[in-house]
């Protein structure tokens, strides 16, 4: 099994720890898929279109830890553009946003773009008084 120490690339519907197949329905609700190998819980969808990849959290709170397993677990392609959907996503951890100026610095080691897009006018206010803003490639 692969472990967090032997980052992997991720494909989408398979489990960004281990790589095994994950079968989940549309309804389901995140954290209550796990992986059947390794237990991992699932707490966003993979979409690959190719050069792009888009990362959706699926809970309404974004929180430090599934950020932060993520980047330990995950290698990413080179040139990838990654696109963090936040549209389901009402409130932010201020401990999140470190680890997504990290998940940012990741994807620009590996000569890729990052944006954040979908972002709800709360969650837009409150990069904007943090300043993030101005850091990060931002959709409405």
């Amino acid at each position: 099994m692969t472990g967090a120490s032997q980052p992997q690339e991720v494909r989408p519907n398979h489990c960004h720890v281990c790589g095994s197949q994950i079968n989940s329905q549309s309804s389901d609700q995140a954290g209550e898929v796990s992986c059947s190998r390794c237990g991992y819980l699932v707490w966003f969808t993979w979409e690959d279109l190719g050069d792009v990849a888009v990362i959706r959290p699926l809970e309404n709170l974004l929180s430090r830890d599934p950020i932060q397993r993520f980047l330990d677990s995950v290698a990413l392609k080179p040139g990838v553009h990654l696109i963090l959907d936040l549209s389901d996503v009402q409130f932010v951890v201020s401990a999140a946003l470190s680890q997504i100026v990290s998940l940012k610095h990741r994807v620009h080691t590996v000569g890729g773009r990052f944006t954040i897009r979908h972002v709800r006018p709360e969650l837009m206010e409150i990069f904007r008084i943090t300043r993030l803003d101005h850091i990060f490639s931002m959709q409405v």
